[in-house]
């Protein structure tokens, strides 16, 4: 494993995933937590683009893995120049996003209904 980026990081730039799988992952008192493994085609680093915060999270390498970097500022060259190449390229990070807060909210019910209920061997049982 190959650690791409750390939670903490400077966020300069996009990458794209050609080749291999990139584990996305925070870490907690229980130790890591895989947030989700990306498989070819799919980009990570995108917050980027939209706000100078740090790393969200960290990026690792699973096993042979290629990735096409694009840096910020070649970025943001890129969109000055082509507008409407920036145009289709932020369309697709936009629904990235959305998709990934889909998940995110879908994975935050789960442990809201977890923590408000608990278990039993016979099934559900309020905690309160």
């Amino acid at each position: 494993e190959t650690v791409i980026f750390h939670e903490g990081d400077e966020g300069n730039g996009l990458y794209v995933l050609t080749r291999g799988a990139v584990r996305i992952s925070k870490h907690s008192a229980g130790g890591e937590e895989a947030l989700t493994i990306l498989e070819p085609f799919a980009f990570f680093g995108e917050m980027a683009l939209i706000d100078a915060a740090p790393r969200a999270a960290d990026a690792i390498a699973h096993g042979d893995t290629e990735l096409f970097f694009l840096p910020l500022s070649d970025l943001r060259f890129l969109f000055e120049a082509r507008p409407s190449l920036a145009l289709k390229i932020l369309f697709a990070l936009s629904a990235t996003l959305a998709q990934r807060l889909r998940e995110t909210n879908e994975r935050y019910m789960s442990l809201f209904t977890l923590a408000q209920w608990g278990t039993s061997q016979n099934g559900l049982i309020p905690l309160s």
